[in-house]
C-alpha cells in the first residue's frame, strides 16, 4: 500500500509502509507530519497512526488509493514504484536505518580525526612558542659572567663606584694579588742546602696551586655578581663606558624574551579558541588533550563494528593486542600524544622516560616475565 507525507501544505510520497516506519526511527518524519493513503486526503498525524498501530501505520481509510497514472510530486520519482530508491521529503530522507546510522557514524568519525588534526596544530605551536621562551630564559645565564666582569672593569678603571655586589670579587682579587706576591718573593729569595730548596719547592706549589683554585673562581663570583644585577634590576645604575656593549646585549635579549612571551600568549588564546569550536562542534565538552578525540573515535569505530552501538560480547585476540600497541601517552618534552610503547618521542626526538623510570619499567617486566 502506497502512502503520502504531508507537511507544510506539501504533499510528497508516494511511501512504503517499512520506509514509513524507518523514517520515523530515525527521526526524519515529524510527529506533526500528516499522513494519509491518497494525495486528496482525509489527513491524520502521524503520532496518533503510529500510536494506534505499531505494525500497520496509517488507519485505513475509504478514499480509493490513487490511479497508477497519477504522477507524484517529485517529477524525478516513478508513479506507483513502491519498492524504490529512498525518496526526499524536504530535508529528510527515508532511508534504510542502518545504512542512515553507518553513514552517521562514518561522517561523525571523519569530523573527529579532521578536529583532531586541528587540535594537534594548535598544540604543536603552542609547545614551539613554549620551547622558544625557555631557551631564551636559559641563555640569560650566558649573560651573566660578561656582565660582571665588564662591571668589575668599569671599577678597575674608576668609572664605577665601589658596591655590595663587588666585594666578593673584589675581596678574591685582593687575596689573588697577595698570593703572587707571596709567591714572587718566595721564588727570588736564594736558598742553600737540599732540604732548604725541597722545602722553597714545595711552598711554591702550595702557593701556586692556591692560585689556580682562587682564578677559577673568580668566574663564578662574575657569574654571580651578574646575576644578582640582573635579579634586581640595577642595570642602569652600573652603566657606563665598560657596559655599555654588554647592556645593550641584555636590552636585546629582553625584546627577545618579551616577543617570546606575546607569541605564547597568542598560541594560547589561539589553542583556547580552537578548544571551544570544536566543543561545540563536535559535542566533546571538555576537551583536554588529543586522547579525548582518540576514545571518541574509538567509541564510533566500536559502533560500527557492534552494529547497535554496545560492545562485542567476545573480542578476539588480535583486536586485544592492535589496542593495546595503539595506546598512546603525552611526551614530557613537547606535550604531545606519542606512542605508549615508544621509548622515543616520534615529534620532538627526545626520550620520553627518565632513566629511573626506564629501569623501573624494566626491573617490571622481567619481574612479570619470571613470575
Amino acid at each position: 500500500m502506497a502512502f503520502f507525507i504531508k507537511r507544510n501544505e506539501q504533499v510528497n510520497g508516494p511511501f512504503t509502509e517499512a520506509q514509513i516506519k524507518s523514517g520515523a526511527a530515525n527521526g526524519k518524519l515529524k510527529p506533526a507530519d500528516m499522513i494519509a493513503t491518497s494525495k486528496e486526503g482525509p489527513w491524520t498525524s502521524l503520532a496518533s497512526s503510529l500510536g494506534n498501530n505499531t505494525t500497520q501505520v496509517p488507519p485505513q481509510t475509504d478514499t480509493p488509493p490513487p490511479p497508477p497514472e497519477a504522477a507524484p510530486v517529485h517529477s524525478s520519482e516513478s508513479p506507483g514504484v513502491a519498492d524504490q530508491a529512498p525518496i526526499t521529503l524536504d530535508t529528510f530522507e527515508v532511508a534504510d536505518a542502518a545504512a542512515v546510522d553507518s553513514s552517521e557514524v562514518t561522517q561523525r568519525i571523519q569530523l573527529l580525526i579532521d578536529g583532531r588534526v586541528r587540535y594537534d596544530e594548535q598544540l604543536a605551536a603552542r609547545s614551539q612558542a613554549e620551547q622558544a621562551k625557555q631557551t631564551l630564559l636559559k641563555s640569560q645565564t650566558d649573560l651573566h659572567q660578561p656582565l660582571g666582569a665588564a662591571v668589575f672593569s668599569g671599577h678597575c678603571e674608576g668609572q664605577l663606584p665601589e658596591t655590595a655586589t663587588l666585594h666578593p670579587l673584589l675581596g678574591a682579587h685582593a687575596q689573588l694579588r697577595e698570593l703572587e706576591t707571596a709567591y714572587n718573593n718566595q721564588q727570588a729569595t736564594e736558598t742553600s742546602g737540599i732540604r732548604q730548596k725541597a722545602k722553597q719547592k714545595a711552598q711554591l706549589l702550595a702557593i701556586n696551586v692556591k692560585i689556580k683554585n682562587l682564578t677559577r673562581s673568580l668566574k663564578k663570583l662574575e657569574i654571580s655578581a651578574g646575576r644578582q644585577l640582573m635579579d634586581d634590576d640595577a642595570l642602569e645604575s652600573v652603566r657606563c663606558a665598560a657596559t655599555n656593549a654588554i647592556l645593550g646585549q641584555i636590552g636585546d635579549w629582553k625584546s627577545e624574551v618579551t616577543q617570546a612571551e606575546t607569541q605564547l600568549q597568542m598560541c594560547e588564546a589561539d589553542l583556547e579558541k580552537c578548544r571551544v569550536a570544536l566543543e561545540e562542534e563536535l559535542g566533546l565538552k571538555p576537551i583536554e588533550g588529543i586522547a579525548t578525540f582518540d576514545k571518541a573515535i574509538r567509541e564510533c569505530e566500536m559502533k560500527l563494528t557492534s552494529g547497535d552501538g554496545r560492545l562485542p560480547s567476545k573480542t578476539s585476540a588480535s583486536s586485544i593486542i592492535h589496542r593495546l600497541r595503539s595506546q598512546q601517552t603525552t611526551c614530557r618534552h613537547c606535550h604531545r600524544q606519542k606512542s605508549l610503547w615508544s621509548p622515543k618521542c616520534a615529534n620532538c626526538g627526545q626520550f620520553g622516560f627518565s632513566r629511573k623510570k626506564s629501569a623501573i619499567a624494566a626491573v617490571g617486566a622481567i619481574i612479570i616475565c619470571l613470575f
